[in-house]
């Protein structure tokens, strides 16, 4: 073996020596930093419906008592782990929605992931699921002759009157959302009549009505401001003719 070709293959061992090395460092996990001072902990959890079909959409954020934003806590939504998609800000979409019962579940760095640690600050946070809301009319594709219909019945159901409900109706154009032509807002019924004198013959429309379930029990150890809490919209696309 010459000298170049020996020199040649050390160069090669030593290239693959780092890019091993390189490759272990990419894929070894962040680990979970332990944080053994409490945090401030805000997340929304947003229930959609349109037109029946059901999905989570969950954000949470994390600061430390410094307020800066905290990255590798482990956080989860009715046990589901959450995504840490930027810095302090963590989410998760669960499609289609489950439960629509019983009870919902947060948490966030929940000691039971690791080994115990009588200092590690968790938050934990559940809520019982009322009545959700649900829009009985108009419900999707319903056709509604403007020639004989001087008057719309809006109803749903579900939710709890006295924290309101907010009820807007919006143009639809190639299948978007357009012109917003109706809207009460902060309502503690479940009826209202729309004068159908706003809407368009050969026209779809959509129907939203947003509702807020209020806040999580929260329990643990945690910073002031810390806050979670629910809401729903609920769609229905609906036709004039």
């Amino acid at each position: 073996m010459t000298k170049k070709t020996r020199i040649f293959l050390f160069a090669i061992f030593i290239c693959l020596l780092v890019g091993s090395s390189l490759f272990s460092q990419i894929k070894k996990p962040r680990p979970t930093p332990i944080l053994v001072e409490s945090l401030k902990v805000t997340c929304g959890v947003w229930l959609i419906d349109e037109g029946g079909r059901l999905r989570y959409e969950t954000t949470m954020h994390i600061w430390d008592k410094r307020n800066n934003k905290v990255d590798g806590i482990p956080c989860k939504f009715n046990n589901l782990r959450m995504s840490n998609r930027a810095p302090g800000h963590y989410s998760i979409e669960v499609n289609p929605a489950t439960p629509v019962s019983g009870t919902l579940t947060l948490s966030a760095n929940d000691p039971r992931e690791r080994d115990h640690n009588p200092d590690f600050h968790a938050v934990f946070a559940k809520k019982g699921l009322g009545p959700l809301v649900r829009i009985t009319g108009p419900v999707s594709g319903a056709r509604i002759p403007l020639a004989t219909t001087p008057k719309l019945a809006v109803s749903w159901t579900g939710g709890d009157p006295a924290r309101k409900y907010d009820v807007y109706i919006f143009e639809i154009k190639a299948g978007r959302r357009g012109t917003k032509v109706y809207e009460q807002e902060r309502v503690s019924v479940q009826r209202l009549v729309v004068d159908t004198r706003i809407f368009r013959s050969g026209m779809e429309y959509e129907l939203e009505i947003f509702h807020e379930h209020g806040p999580f029990d929260i329990s643990g150890t945690y910073l002031p401001y810390t806050n979670m809490g629910m809401d729903q919209t609920c769609r229905s696309r609906f036709f004039i003719e």
